[in-house]
């Protein structure tokens, strides 16, 4: 449960030789205090006691608006950090007697680490966020020659310059440069996170309100009839892991299923009733329930393969291949 922090502005009793008074502000956690001057000053007569704020001062009243936004900043980083949050330590944040230097590394690891206690994102989502995080470390290190950038300083010029890193990087995983719908999908994983900074008070402006992701849209492409039959019918010279490879790939378009959902079907997802076997399965990405009838082709790659030990149905392909 999160811990709620109270602030009150008050002028200190003491009057300044001009007869003035210091604006003091008064944080309080678990009925403990802790109080700072907040370097503003007021005379009696144009401070409003009841409300703890400048009778008729809008600017000045801002710049207390803005110690309240510091201090719920203070308290949200203690949280993340897993540090005491006591009205002492927000005190100390927010006066800098403790540096308050977010780095964007560090959230986007932080950011991983709740969604993975939070059991929230599937395996292949949070792979994802991590492959994300890689190519921000390589931005950082060797564009930007810094071994990371805090968050306050992430800005247009950052994310612009990180479009254009993009562009220019091969994939590991094909050996070839990343393509705009890969670059768009890391541009919408960034903002995500850096809207949980700015949710979170760490980010005064998000650069993506001025940056405009490109969408790519890619035409979508179909197998005809004819060409499954080409696949499945293709001699591959008794070859058994690339036959299984083919009949991954042959399940998941004859169920329509995407890849991870396929890479996590069980046996127990699949029913029979009188009219025939179908999949009853939560998709991962969607978080729908999806009813699929087994076709023939489908229940046939099943039953070829059935003699393997692995619970995953598909697992039993991937894991077979890949010994």
């Amino acid at each position: 449960m999160s811990i709620r922090v109270s602030t009150r502005f008050y002028l200190h009793p003491h009057e300044l030789a001009n007869g003035a008074h210091k604006v003091y502000c008064r944080i309080t956690v678990l009925r403990k205090k802790a109080e700072f001057s907040t370097g503003l000053e007021a005379f009696a007569r144009e401070w409003d006691n009841s409300k703890g704020l400048y009778s008729n001062k809008k600017a000045r009243n801002e710049e207390l608006v803005q110690y309240q936004a510091k201090i719920i900043q203070a308290k949200n980083f203690l949280e993340l950090e897993g540090k005491e949050v006591s009205a002492k330590a927000i005190r100390d944040v927010v006066t800098e007697r403790k540096k308050l230097r977010l780095t964007l590394l560090e959230f986007t690891r932080k950011f991983i680490e709740q969604h993975e206690k939070l059991e929230d994102l599937s395996k292949s989502a949070l792979d994802k966020y991590k492959t994300t995080e890689k190519y921000l470390k390589s931005y950082i290190e060797h564009v930007l020659g810094q071994n990371d950038i805090a968050l306050k300083e992430v800005d247009f010029a950052f994310v612009d310059g990180w479009d254009g890193f993009l562009k220019g990087t091969n994939s590991k995983q094909f050996g070839r440069r990343l393509s705009g719908v890969t670059i768009e999908k890391y541009h919408v994983r960034l903002k995500t996170i850096l809207i949980k900074a700015q949710n979170e008070d760490y980010l005064l402006k998000n650069p993506y309100g001025i940056f405009k992701i490109k969408k790519v849209k890619v035409p979508p492409k179909y197998l005809s009839a004819d060409e499954l039959k080409k696949i499945r019918e293709q001699d591959l010279g008794s070859n058994e892991s690339l036959e299984k490879v083919r009949d991954i790939f042959l399940f998941t378009c004859y169920t329509g299923l995407r890849f991870t959902d396929a890479q996590s079907l069980q046996e127990s997802d699949i029913y029979k009733d009188g009219s025939g076997s179908f999949i009853e399965k939560t998709q991962e990405k969607t978080k729908n329930d999806v009813y699929i009838p087994l076709l023939p082709e489908a229940q046939n790659i099943l039953s070829r393969w059935e003699h393997l030990p692995e619970r995953q149905i598909t697992a039993k392909l991937y894991r077979k291949f890949l010994m």
